[in-house]
């Protein structure tokens, strides 16, 4: 399937790609902190104040930041052992299965983080050290993970493609450009 020419497909690739910044940005945030909060304490007797809480905001949007990326590219873990042996429509059904499940448990967490993001704003939840309101940290974390449902969406119905089609497609696992 051919959707290098499609501007929503490019626009999906494109923030999934900049998500995945904006984690790797937030991880080495959270290790630089961690290296200088560590020296603070071995060599001056000292620490960053509130530091866990920046750090609980930084992890939990990098985890999630990450999650549109690895849908996007197919890197979750796949087991083919039957590959081989069956038909490729048959291969082609059974990886339609993965993504159909994969997709209910992306949609099934971000309802979930949603419900959850929705509490967290409705009883003014705030961070232990800083009192910091939550809310907003779970916010992008929920809309991520909608967006995440976006993307397993696109893959799925790009999966749903190779099955219909009238035969065999190349492999997917190439990594697409911008």
């Amino acid at each position: 399937m051919r959707t290098q020419h499609n501007p929503f497909v490019r626009g999906v690739r494109y923030l999934c790609y900049l998500l995945a910044v904006v984690g790797l940005i937030a991880l080495m945030t959270v290790s630089a902190l961690t290296v200088i909060d560590a020296v603070l304490r071995r060599y001056f007797a000292g620490s960053i104040d509130g530091l866990s809480d920046v750090l609980e905001w930084c992890i939990v949007v990098a985890v999630s930041a990450c999650f549109p990326a690895m849908l996007w590219r197919k890197n979750a873990i796949t087991v083919r052992v039957l590959g081989t042996i069956l038909p490729w429509r048959v291969r082609e059904a059974l990886d339609l299965l993965g993504d159909l499940l994969l997709l209910a448990v992306i949609a099934t967490v971000a309802w979930q983080l949603t419900l959850y993001t929705r509490d967290v704003w409705r009883y003014g939840d705030v961070t232990m050290l800083m009192g910091w309101p939550k809310w907003p940290m779970w916010v992008m974390t929920s809309a991520i993970w909608n967006f995440a449902v976006l993307v397993q969406t696109v893959m799925t119905a790009r999966q749903t493609t190779r099955l219909l089609a009238p035969r065999e497609l190349p492999p997917v696992n190439h990594v697409e450009t911008l």
